[in-house]
């Protein structure tokens, strides 16, 4: 897992309701980072993210005491629910109707991570499909590959959820080396489209809503 060197400060682990324990423990040390949970990636807020974005969502209003912590950089979120007698950690989609929709995965935030080095992915190969779920490449967070180099020869699909821009350092390097790859627009454009059906009971004009966000890219 690839964490912040850097600890959150107390007065933003303070601003942060219903922290459990283990979890600020780790924060303190580490104010964000991302790794995997099981074979699922983990893009971990920091601490004021945490604060401010976890209550911002949709999610925690449908589903009181819901914790949100990160999430897998697509449609669904990790969080902590205390009132669960045990295996409180858990994923739960951004858009869920309630607590019905929690995924339990474990007892405690240190069983829920699984860190891997990025010097193992050198190692093992080869891959059908490579997912970027971080913020690497995005205009805020700025150039950079999430993997080795390296690894790309190895693998047979690049997808990168960043959207923003359009075209990514890993999107260039994968397609320099004749490799298929999906930018994180057909992400965007589905939850789009799907949130459109749910709420309007009507087929989504996929191909408008494309040709819209491709312009509003540019």
């Amino acid at each position: 897992m690839k964490l912040s060197p850097k600890g959150a400060a107390k007065e933003a682990l303070d601003a942060i309701p219903g922290l459990p324990a283990d979890l600020r423990a780790f924060l303190e040390q580490h104010d964000g980072g991302r790794g995997k949970v099981g074979k699922q990636p983990l893009v971990l807020w920091s601490a004021e993210q945490i604060a401010t974005e976890a209550q911002s969502q949709e999610v925690s209003l449908s589903t009181p005491g819901l914790l949100l912590f990160g999430t897998d950089g697509g449609a669904e979120a990790y969080g902590y629910l205390a009132r669960l007698r045990q295996r409180r950690y858990g994923r739960i989609p951004l858009i869920a109707a309630g607590v019905h929709e929690f995924e339990a995965l474990a007892d405690s935030f240190d069983e829920s991570v699984e860190a891997i080095p990025l010097d193992a992915l050198t190692r093992g190969g080869p891959w059908d499909l490579l997912v970027n779920a971080t913020p690497l490449g995005t205009r805020e967070a700025g150039p950079g590959l999430p993997v080795p180099a390296s690894i790309l020869p190895k693998v047979a699909h690049v997808y990168d959820l960043v959207y923003n821009p359009p075209t990514t350092p890993l999107l260039e390097a994968a397609r320099r080396l004749g490799k298929p790859t999906t930018s994180g627009l057909e992400m965007l454009l589905h939850q789009a489209a799907q949130s459109f059906e749910l709420w309007t009971g009507r087929a989504p004009p996929i191909e408008p809503m494309r040709r819209a966000a491709k312009e509003a890219l540019g």
